[in-house]
């Protein structure tokens, strides 16, 4: 290690100076002067302690080399004072005390000690970023040296790390974007010098070069459909609202050569029992490289929908798949049957029928079979179940029209509303709690809502509510209003707030009811010229027409 020797030079005493000169001694005795001998010792301390040690220089004329912690011995000095001075130190190492100094040398010897302090040499490192191309790092690179992070350094900048010894540094620049890579070694080796003038100065610069390269990356899109009835073709995805490409319903698809950064992705052809979890669209932020994004999609069964139809002259009841196929007519009568409505368990449809003259609550096995009277009184119409099976609502126009239940084999008929009013459609909310249903008991058709027992009856709307529907979860009632001017499907929150227009069309759109999930409502309209059986998402989205043949299509109910 070259480091910079310091010297220093003492000067002796007047009164020796004499002596010397006039040779002879300046003692006691006269005879010549006492001879003695001086033993000077170093002790050094610290970091990067002097290797070749120092020179240590008696009255300025003799000197001998010293190690750093070593021992000289100067013999046959006169008795008396004499200079001392340690030379050779390196920039980094100083005598802590008096040097040069005066040691005196009696008969028996004389010595001294040197305190010399040795700091670590240090120096500084510089880091220099300088990045070319195009899509550069936006948030520059980490900066590490001898495996410790020393924080961030931009992409093009300099950063200084001081304080660090002499001698060899690994410096490497980590966190790079992919598309852009360093020119030449990475990490690399530099070395701060031990010949710097200052020991706490002295500067290693190195320069990072950067390339980074059009950033492009792959965007591969996956579905992952669960649930039952799931959407036979499949689905589309759409990139930026340009690119898009076919898509199984548990499948990928790889968009080639993105721009990385956002891009907008889109997932379309979604069948109305199927809904996407998630944001659709959604932001994706393609990476360099490849970067994977999933569409979760869950679809409801799509179960089946009775109706009734006047299509072969007189109302009958029928069947269809809740996608609009497989259609099967279920009752054959010269009488009208209508109004059909599942049970909880979808084993059986109760309906209202006049075929034993008047209209009257019967029940049939699902396909049609085993007809079974249940009342046996005048306009009995609109049954609905109770959600564990167990009874059945209805409405009746005896003396007055009110909503009755009874059980499910027709025995225990009550009536649970008994006022001065109009009081019928009645509906059971899913934890059979409650019972929505009209009543004109304050002027003008509304939806009520009241307990179980006809008790607590509450007003949910306030300008024509009719048909109303509940949520299979509870918190929603679908209905029919005009208060826009024409008959439309609103839905409102279970208890009567947020009142919202679904269909909002010039036509007929009315008989709302829920699929088992709650994702769909079918109804009828006459949107088309006749009054047929749509679908709809529960947001009024998505309109597909299921029904098309002659004949008025009204009544739809979905099994649960």
């Amino acid at each position: 290690m070259s480091t910079k020797k310091r010297t220093f030079a003492w000067v002796p005493p007047l009164t020796l100076g004499i002596c010397l000169v006039l040779s002879a001694g300046c003692g006691d005795d006269p005879s010549g002067p006492t001879l003695a001998n001086l033993v000077i010792t170093t002790i050094s301390t610290g970091a990067d302690i002097d290797a070749d040690g120092y020179t240590v220089t008696v009255d300025n004329t003799t000197s001998q080399n010293i190690g750093a912690n070593g021992a000289a011995t100067f013999t046959n000095l006169a008795v008396g004072d004499h200079g001392v001075a340690l030379s050779g130190l390196a920039d980094n190492c100083s005598v802590d005390g008096t040097d040069p100094r005066t040691v005196n040398v009696s008969s028996d010897g004389g010595s001294t000690t040197f305190d010399v302090v040795c700091n670590s040499l240090t120096g500084n490192v510089e880091s220099i970023t300088s990045t070319t191309g195009v899509t550069l790092d936006p948030d520059g690179y980490t900066l590490e040296i001898d495996g410790v992070a020393e924080g961030q350094i931009g992409v093009n900048d300099t950063v200084t790390v001081d304080d660090l010894a002499i001698g060899d540094h690994t410096v490497e620049l980590l966190d790079l974007a992919q598309n852009c890579t360093v020119t030449g070694n990475n990490p690399r080796t530099v070395t701060i010098p031990d010949d710097v003038p200052d020991p706490n100065g002295g500067t290693a610069s190195t320069t990072f070069a950067v390339n980074c390269v059009q950033a492009l990356g792959d965007l591969v899109v996956w579905t992952s459909t669960t649930g039952l009835d799931l959407d036979p073709d499949g689905y589309t995805v759409t990139v930026d609202g340009s690119a898009n490409q076919s898509i199984a319903t548990n499948g990928n698809v790889t968009f080639a050569n993105q721009t990385v950064g956002s891009h907008t992705v889109l997932l379309t052809g979604v069948a109305p029992n199927c809904s996407v979890t998630g944001n659709n669209p959604r932001n994706v932020d393609v990476q360099f490289g490849a970067t994977a994004d999933t569409f979760n999609i869950a679809c409801e069964s799509l179960g089946r929908i009775v109706f009734d139809s006047d299509g072969p002259g007189n109302p009958e009841i029928y069947i269809f798949d809740g996608d609009g196929s497989n259609h099967s007519r279920l009752t054959n009568n010269p009488a009208t049957d209508r109004m059909p409505v599942f049970s909880p368990d979808n084993s059986m449809i109760a309906f209202s029928s006049d075929r034993d003259t008047q209209d009257d609550i019967w029940v049939m096995n699902v396909d049609g079979s085993n007809p079974v009277q249940l009342t046996t009184n005048s306009n009995n119409r609109e049954p609905a179940w109770s959600p564990d099976g167990a009874r059945i609502i209805w409405t009746r126009d005896a003396a007055a029209i009110d909503v009755w239940v009874m059980n499910a084999d027709g025995t225990g008929e009550t009536n649970i509303t008994q006022a001065a009013s109009i009081d019928d459609q009645p509906e059971w909310s899913p934890d059979g709690t409650k019972i929505a249903f009209r009543s004109d008991r304050d002027g003008g058709f509304n939806v009520f809502v009241m307990n179980a027992d006809g008790t607590g009856v509450t007003r949910l709307t306030n300008v024509n509510g009719n048909l109303p529907s509940w949520s299979p979860d509870g918190t929603k009632i679908a209905y029919v209003s005009d208060v826009s001017g024409d008959l439309d499907v609103w839905v409102m929150n279970a208890d009567g707030t947020n009142q919202v227009n679904l269909t909002a069309n010039a036509a007929l759109d009315g008989w709302p009811a829920w699929s088992s999930t709650g994702s769909q409502i079918v109804f009828s309209s006459d949107r088309s010229g006749t009054i047929d059986i749509w679908v709809m998402r529960a947001d009024g989205t998505d309109l597909r027409q299921l029904t098309g043949a002659a004949g008025t299509d009204l009544w739809p109910s979905w099994s649960w």
